[in-house]
């Protein structure tokens, strides 16, 4: 994106800081990764021309064997994908917080950038995983842009498109199996369990849910610490709207012995059943995560 006063700048949630994963890599796999998500060769669909040499010019404080082990560790991760001379990270996309799946003129804008990349396999996996249809070798505008040209016509110039959860049931499931350690995995996703996943999904982002699992995997009552030795699931998550709710609100929380409750710190407000989502407590509708400005 461009700031006419301050040149390019890129957006990112802040949330990355707490993601499990990101929080075990080195020092130097967490710059990297900063530096080629930031960096003036990306864009919007984080999938670009990018040269190894360029990383040691931006990083001249880094050594290359430094930026070499932060590199190989993003790659292990799953982070990044490169085939060379085209870089994709991954999840940069359905991270990115301006982007609008259902709208139009995003998804024409990034069939215009893959209509400029080299025909790679990466930028065909790329395709498959956004919903991107691969252009056939005679269609030089490509199948994808097409039919979103024509999606674009149908429903006219000017229209509000809201902004969606760009994140699948995989994601959900990857998230679940990732924060809940000490509970049963999701293995497999039936029909039945896609179809519970992104209803949950349409009520709440991603990072709404990895904070209801981190709540799920913190709670003794959870993790089969009572009368009946229930455990909690991937299931039972995602069966209806009032079970994360209840995870929100506290329910399931592990109370210390003699520990008062805590109110909300908004003014005015006497709510006890409070989220942990930043260092000040806030109950759900004062939250600036799950509080009403959210998705406005």
């Amino acid at each position: 994106m461009r700031d006419d006063n301050r040149g390019v700048y890129r957006s990112i949630y802040c949330s990355i800081w707490d993601d499990p994963e990101f929080q075990t890599f080195s020092p130097h796999a967490q710059l990297v990764f900063f530096n080629l998500r930031t960096c003036k060769d990306t864009n919007f669909p984080c999938i670009f021309t990018l040269y190894r040499s360029s990383l040691e010019e931006r990083m001249p404080n880094m050594t290359t064997a430094d930026i070499t082990t932060g590199w190989q560790e993003l790659l292990d991760a799953g982070w990044i994908r490169y085939e060379r001379p085209i870089l994709w990270i991954v999840k940069g996309l359905r991270n990115e917080p301006n982007y609008a799946p259902n709208n139009i003129k995003h998804r024409i804008g990034i069939e215009n950038i893959l209509k400029g990349l080299p025909k790679l396999e990466i930028v065909n996996q790329f395709r498959r995983d956004y919903g991107f249809d691969t252009p056939s070798p005679g269609n030089k505008e490509g199948i994808g842009t097409e039919s979103i040209q024509r999606k674009g016509k149908r429903e006219g110039k000017g229209k509000r498109e809201e902004k969606g959860n760009s994140a699948s049931p995989s994601d959900l499931q990857e998230a679940w199996n990732r924060i809940c350690i000490s509970l049963p995995k999701c293995t497999t996703l039936t029909e039945k369990r896609k179809q519970k996943a992104k209803a949950r999904l349409s009520e709440h982002v991603i990072e709404q849910m990895e904070y209801v699992f981190r709540k799920v995997e913190g709670s003794s009552f959870c993790r089969g610490e009572n009368d009946r030795g229930w455990r909690a699931d991937f299931d039972w998550i995602t069966a209806n709207p009032e079970n994360a709710l209840k995870v929100i609100e506290g329910k399931y929380d592990t109370n210390k012995p003699g520990e008062k409750p805590k109110r909300c710190h908004k003014e005015g407000c006497t709510s006890t059943k409070l989220m942990e989502t930043s260092n000040i407590l806030h109950c759900r509708e004062h939250d600036p995560i799950f509080g009403k400005e959210v998705g406005q």
